[in-house]
């Protein structure tokens, strides 16, 4: 789920807009890569970019299960990483916990899911 446009007229006068596929055909004519992350599916795609360019990161939020879980639901990542990340941040436990709650939700709410987002940032900015 990628954002195609938005209006902005002072962005439109002072920037330029680049798509994701300009960014990975040009992404070493960048000196540094800033990437904002949040717990939403818009920043799907972001994972992969953040491995094949490393970058630093703005975290929006520390549980990140919902993105994590959508990647995994809608083929940004393999069906089983969700619950391979579960497993590999917070173990049997966890994953046990998992496979007996019929919602969700409850383990986003337990487990952040953001080890793994962070271990791969160059840096982390936390703003709240």
């Amino acid at each position: 789920m990628l954002q195609d446009s938005f209006v902005s007229e002072w962005i439109d006068t002072n920037s330029r807009v680049r798509s994701v596929d300009y960014f990975m055909k040009h992404a070493n004519d960048y000196e540094r890569v800033l990437y904002h992350f949040g717990n939403s599916p818009f920043h799907a795609h972001m994972w992969h970019l953040l491995e094949q360019f490393p970058g630093v990161i703005v975290l929006h939020d520390v549980f990140l299960g919902d993105a994590v879980y959508y990647r995994s639901e809608f083929g940004y990542a393999p069906r089983s990483e969700f619950s391979a990340q579960l497993y590999s941040e917070y173990g049997y436990q966890a994953l046990q916990s998992y496979t007996q709650d019929s919602d969700v939700s409850n383990i986003f709410k337990r487990y952040p899911l953001s080890f793994k987002l962070v271990q791969a940032a160059l840096g982390v900015i936390v703003h709240s």
